[in-house]
């Protein structure tokens, strides 16, 4: 009430205080008594409203300061997020490249087997190619061929029996061309079939190697020697000691691996064996 009278004094707005002090009776002041009341009133339901309105804007306040920092924190975490990510597609990148790496090297020793393979074959299909030929020659001279293979099971290269660590087909990107039989170094390795020696050399990927002609377009050739007891031109007869096991050429260790060729061509050695 003080207030407001010193704002209505202040202001020269004095029709309230004529209106109260100039008051003619009783009923007038009470009037004006309750009037002033009800500006009490009012002003502490102002006031009251005041204190709300700033307690509203303190906890709205501390509500977006809390959030801002959820954010920040969030942002925080997707940042160390994205930098591990970054992290781990740069590791696959460089994984990625060194499979890449991996694939050229490994492409390049399948091409190098591969060339190894072919040269074999070109040799042994030579060697095929110049036997036939002496024995058709030696048919036309009317000489007797002693050697002709008509069927019948081979007999087991290696004496000692062995362990098959490979058998004929796919492996390693290429065709597995034969028959790996594991053994100690050394063992006696013996002519499957009779027949006359039309290779016994070395080869780098062969090693040391003995191919024999069977007859009825059937070879045999026997690698990674580590040494050999036949040579070129020699009869051998089935079960005969031919090289004794090693793991000379292309070779990861001591073995003898077991070709089959009929008509020029590789077949699975396996079902011929006895």
């Amino acid at each position: 009430m003080k207030t407001h009278i010193q704002y209505a004094y202040e202001s020269g707005d004095v029709s309230y205080l004529d209106t109260l002090f100039t008051s003619s009776d009783v009923a007038d002041i009470v009037n004006q008594t309750e009037y002033a009341e009800q500006i009490l009133n009012y002003d502490a339901n102002m006031l009251n409203e005041m204190i709300e309105i700033k307690k509203t804007i303190a906890n709205t306040q501390l509500e977006l300061e809390t959030n801002l920092a959820a954010v920040e924190a969030i942002e925080a975490e997707v940042t160390e997020n994205k930098e591990a990510v970054e992290l781990m597609i740069e590791g696959k990148q460089v994984q990625a490249a060194n499979y890449a790496t991996s694939i050229d090297d490994y492409e390049e020793q399948i091409a190098a087997i591969q060339a190894d393979i072919d040269a074999t074959n070109a040799t042994i299909a030579a060697m095929e190619a110049a036997a036939e030929k002496a024995r058709q020659e030696a048919l036309a001279a009317g000489q007797n061929v002693e050697i002709n293979y008509t069927g019948g099971p081979l007999q087991w290269p290696v004496s000692t029996g062995g362990v098959i660590t490979s058998l004929f087909g796919p492996r390693w990107g290429t065709v597995h061309q034969g028959l790996d039989i594991g053994c100690a170094t050394g063992t006696p390795i013996v002519a499957c079939e009779a027949g006359i020696v039309i290779g016994a050399a070395y080869s780098s990927s062969m090693g040391n190697y003995v191919l024999i002609d069977h007859g009825g377009g059937v070879t045999t050739v026997y690698m990674h020697n580590s040494s050999l007891c036949v040579s070129y031109g020699d009869v051998v007869a089935r079960g005969q000691v031919i090289a004794l096991a090693g793991s000379t050429g292309n070779s990861t260790g001591p073995h003898c691996h077991l070709g089959l060729r009929i008509n020029g061509v590789y077949v699975d050695p396996l079902p011929y064996l006895q």
